[in-house]
């Protein structure tokens, strides 16, 4: 089946690997899917923090350029 999507491979600890894999059983999905999603959010979140403007006062009066 052709895919628009890139792979990537990682390696994680057994336990985490075997919650994973529960986790997967659990919603009906695989562990791929999770750890996809998994990675879509984290990188959602982390951009929505970049575009938060911060206060002067917690930069030490440091500008954006």
């Amino acid at each position: 089946m052709p895919t628009d999507k890139a792979l990537v491979s990682v390696y994680v600890p057994k336990d985490i690997k075997e919650k994973l894999e529960v986790w997967a059983t659990e919603e009906d999905r695989s562990v791929s899917y999770i750890v996809g999603r998994l990675i879509i959010e984290t990188i959602e979140v982390r951009e929505s923090k970049k575009n938060i403007p911060h206060d002067s006062k917690d930069k030490g009066d440091k500008q954006d350029a």
